[in-house]
């Protein structure tokens, strides 16, 4: 890999600016952005027991994700 200098520099739209303070979950599906989220007040699920001993977790995206989409088609509308 080569390091070169930047000659050009197009800075984002204000809407894409401090993404992670605007979207506080983060993007879908990568959360390994190493930043730390406040907790959530919402109680915590027990979902030990789901499809007849099969376990599945769903993460439903507020806005439009398509690794969500393609997984709701592919596996959770089965």
């Amino acid at each position: 890999t080569r390091i070169k200098p930047l000659e050009r520099f197009y800075s984002a739209e204000e809407y894409h600016q401090n993404y992670l303070e605007k979207n506080p979950n983060g993007y879908c599906p990568d959360h390994s952005t190493g930043v730390v989220f406040t907790q959530s007040d919402k109680p915590k699920v027990d979902n030990t027991a789901l499809l007849n001993g099969k376990q599945i977790v769903i993460l439903d995206s507020q806005s439009y994700c398509p690794y969500c989409e393609k997984f709701k088609a592919a596996v959770a509308n089965d």
